[in-house]
């Protein structure tokens, strides 16, 4: 991760509470805790949930209702306040069995994937009109700080909320200017279509426009931050795929489709989108930080 140093100089000249929030974020990005395994545990950001009925309850802190909107260990009171930094395409590929948490294939640009390589020519990728769906998922990812500047997180809107994804994204390039300059406020509501689904929307705020100061730079900053660490993270997932590659080409030949060398999807380093009980509308056309 590049520097926080001047991360840290700028949430100094932020107006309280913001500033100690602000602090307390950067600290927070920048501890390792050892002791725990031979490597230690570095910060990253956390993950939006959407609370289902299917939801595995073990997972979420106690009291979460459905629909309700969870970070980390914390159930958020809605409308949930924040200023989104980044939005990327991803895919991500998981067992058909619902009952099994396991993901196949992820490409964090949907554009390759570690195990199936070419999203465009993949099978998987494909949409199959009589199953009305395809095998892996087009996923609108979100990279996001809270209004209050306390947390950053990522939010994942893939099969059912995919729409809601794309209808983000749409409203942000309205603005005509960088996401991180204007709030928006998150709540759920039950699918239209589907009645047993909860969906996130994003509706901007009237007057969050942030145009200038010191949050506007500590902003800037943290976007800086965030776009290098992305260059560096895809840097890395393209060499770790053509090593694979030429492994596995060294011992089954160049025609082979699926990579056998592969360590479990949980070894490697993407982040999971959280399961939706069903299944994905047509895509239209159009981090770990």
């Amino acid at each position: 991760m590049r520097s926080l140093e001047k991360l840290a100089e700028l949430a100094k000249e932020l107006p309280a509470p913001l500033k100690d929030n602000a602090e307390a974020l950067v600290v927070r990005m920048g501890q390792t805790i050892e002791g725990f395994g031979d490597k230690p545990i570095e910060w990253k950001p956390e993950t939006l949930k959407v609370v289902q009925g299917t939801s595995d309850r073990s997972k979420l802190p106690k009291g979460a209702a459905v629909g309700a909107i969870v970070v980390g260990e914390d159930i958020i009171q809605a409308p949930f306040e924040v200023i989104p930094l980044r939005l990327f395409t991803t895919r991500q590929m998981w067992d058909s069995d619902p009952n099994v948490a396991q993901m196949i294939c992820s490409s964090p640009d949907a554009l390759v994937g570690y195990r199936f390589g070419d999203c465009r020519v993949c099978p998987n990728a494909k949409y199959d009109d009589e199953a009305k769906k395809s095998s892996c998922n087009k996923t609108i990812t979100v990279l996001n700080i809270s209004a209050d500047l306390s947390r950053i997180f990522y939010i994942n809107f893939s099969k059912t909320a995919y729409a809601n994804g794309l209808a983000w994204q749409s409203s942000m390039r309205k603005t005509g200017f960088a996401p991180y300059r204007k709030k928006y406020a998150l709540s759920t509501q039950t699918s239209p279509k589907s009645k047993n689904v909860e969906l996130l929307s994003a509706e901007p705020i009237v007057d969050g426009k942030i145009n200038t100061g010191p949050i506007l730079s500590f902003l800037e900053e943290l976007f800086e931050i965030s776009g290098e660490d992305r260059k560096i993270a895809l840097s890395k997932f393209y060499e770790l795929v053509e090593l694979r590659k030429k492994n596995t080409e060294a011992i089954t030949g160049p025609d082979n489709h699926t990579l056998t060398l592969l360590p479990s999807p949980d070894e490697i380093e993407v982040e999971e989108v959280s399961e939706e009980p069903t299944e994905a509308p047509v895509a239209k056309k159009k981090y770990n930080v």
